[in-house]
């Protein structure tokens, strides 16, 4: 069984099993956006340097550096640090958090560039991209609290050090959990099973949209 990594997880959970083992098996191809925030996590924490067009590079030091100054002001830590740990019921786990403080029970940080940090915007982001599962690996991991630091791609490169509420921390959590329980029944049974069937109902715009208003006449 290989190590569930929070990556995986989250495709597991929000496409199928069948999409995660396709993901496992086919080569990784980097977006633009992903090339982007993948040369500041080298710039701020290190590690090889990830390959990059000169624009992305330029780009990157200009967002890199609120990052650098607030990293720099930090007790001890150790950035992209791989992790390796079996829970409890026997499955094995895998993270690369951006920065775990040396004295574990301090947690850590990880980053995440996006265009929009706004509260809503960060908000959407950590749903939509499953940045809470994230944090419950990472926490899992190091057994210390785990924050978000989101950095604005564009100027004036807003720096926001994001910590996820109790009701978010335990979505997070349920999603882990569920997501390391399908990781090994997958490898268990050797079935990998897709979304399956499906029964269309209406969206919640097309209800809203044939939502009739009875105007009563005034006398």
């Amino acid at each position: 069984m290989l190590p569930l990594r929070p990556s995986w997880a989250k495709i597991l959970l929000k496409k199928s099993p069948a999409h995660c083992k396709a993901a496992m098996e086919t080569p990784f191809k980097q977006s633009k956006a992903m090339e982007l925030g993948s040369y500041v996590d080298w710039l701020v924490f290190g590690g090889p340097e990830p390959e990059a067009s000169e624009a992305a590079k330029e780009r990157a030091d200009k967002i890199a550096r609120p990052v650098l100054e607030f990293v720099s002001d930090l007790p001890a830590w150790t950035g992209r640090k791989e992790i390796d740990w079996t829970d409890s019921n026997g499955v094995p786990c895998q993270a690369h958090p951006d920065l775990v403080f040396d004295n574990a029970s301090l947690g850590g940080y990880d980053l995440k560039t996006a265009a929009d940090t706004s509260n809503a915007g960060i908000t959407r982001a950590i749903e939509l991209f499953g940045y809470d599962i994230q944090v419950a690996a990472y926490e899992e991991a190091t057994g210390g609290p785990f924050r978000l630091l989101f950095i604005e791609t564009t100027a004036p490169y807003e720096l926001r050090p994001v910590t996820l509420d109790a009701a978010q921390k335990a979505e997070g959590w349920r999603q882990w959990l569920e997501a390391k329980r399908i990781w090994k029944q997958c490898w268990e049974t050797g079935k990998w099973p897709g979304r399956g069937n499906f029964v269309s109902t209406p969206s919640r715009y097309r209800a809203a949209k044939n939502i009739t208003i009875d105007m009563e006449e005034e006398e």
